[in-house]
């Protein structure tokens, strides 16, 4: 009935009320969180995704204008929120609560069953949003994020992974002769190949991990929570994976290999960009190695010194 929008988070000081929703919102198929003021719920929407805030307007330390503001103006959440104000001043000023971000007011005591209508209704806008999202972030080709949206979504889970104290890396992979695919098979063809290398990669990673088609034949993986050691073997398994397609049925008359890149951040890393530098340069490494294999950022500065070291004779 919600599809994927069924994720909901109430905001209120009465904690009997809380529970009352708590319990209804449930009972209808809705995955409920509650927080007791705006402060609380901050804190809870910065580490999760919601798609409904439902919040009360009067609340100690943090009210329900001044938190829809902070969740209207933060600009690093990727999907919309749909906020329903609840209230008992029926004279509230509702050109202030809509300049704030509210979406829709709804009167206490609450029906319930009124609530559950307007969620619907916000249903409508959401799946609008994100139909809108898709076609901005994602590549028609293979459905995958495109470059365009790789800044925003890896910055945000490399501030995710330094506020739990955790590594995160990433896989930079390249298709390895891919040109000649095109030019001797055809664009097609080649689209083809695109494809299958995609629909293989989103078999291998969590539903945490970002999977980016970052060029022409050129995939980026973001790989939150996870060292280096752990990045490799799943680099190594993407490369296995490519290796093993057999794409013959549908006119592809050889085998597809890849060159691969892994990196992980460092602590004093705070850009994103310089993790996929490293990864990158990994990768021109690999192709240089004879392609068709994984290197990982320690390798290229291992193998930097070596060549320093000649240098210096």
């Amino acid at each position: 009935m919600f599809g994927n929008y069924e994720k909901v988070l109430v905001v209120d000081d009465c904690e009997f009320l809380r529970r009352r929703l708590d319990k209804e919102l449930r009972a209808h198929g809705y995955t409920v969180q509650t927080a007791c003021d705006g402060v609380e719920a901050l804190k809870l929407v910065e580490g999760q995704e919601f798609d409904f805030i439902i919040t009360d307007w009067d609340m100690p330390n943090l009210d329900g204008e001044l938190l829809c503001r902070c969740l209207r103006t933060e600009g690093k959440f990727e999907r919309y929120l749909y906020i329903i104000m609840m209230t008992a001043h029926t004279e509230i000023d509702a050109v202030a609560g809509f300049a704030a971000g509210v979406d829709d007011f709804l009167l206490k005591p609450i029906n319930v069953s009124e609530l559950l209508a307007r969620m619907q209704a916000g249903v409508r806008i959401l799946q609008r949003d994100r139909k809108m999202a898709n076609a901005v972030e994602r590549d028609p080709l293979t459905g995958l994020f495109n470059r365009r949206s790789l800044a925003h979504r890896m910055q945000v889970s490399l501030d995710n992974c330094h506020r739990i104290g955790r590594p995160m890396s990433c896989i930079m992979l390249d298709l390895d002769r891919f040109k000649q695919i095109n030019d001797e098979l055809g664009h097609t063809l080649g689209d083809t190949v695109i494809v299958s290398v995609a629909e293989s990669l989103k078999l291998l990673f969590r539903a945490n991990d970002d999977i980016f088609r970052y060029g022409g034949e050129e995939f980026l993986i973001v790989l939150p929570d996870t060292d280096i050691e752990n990045a490799t073997l799943c680099a190594e398994r993407c490369r296995s994976s490519i290796e093993a397609l057999n794409l013959e049925s549908v006119g592809v008359d050889r085998k597809i290999t890849a060159s691969v890149g892994v990196a992980q951040t460092i602590p004093s890393e705070r850009s994103s960009i310089d993790l996929v530098d490293r990864a990158d340069a990994a990768l021109l490494l690999a192709k240089k190695s004879g392609r068709n294999c994984t290197v990982t950022d320690e390798q290229l500065l291992e193998s930097t010194e070596k060549v320093a070291d000649i240098a210096n004779g």
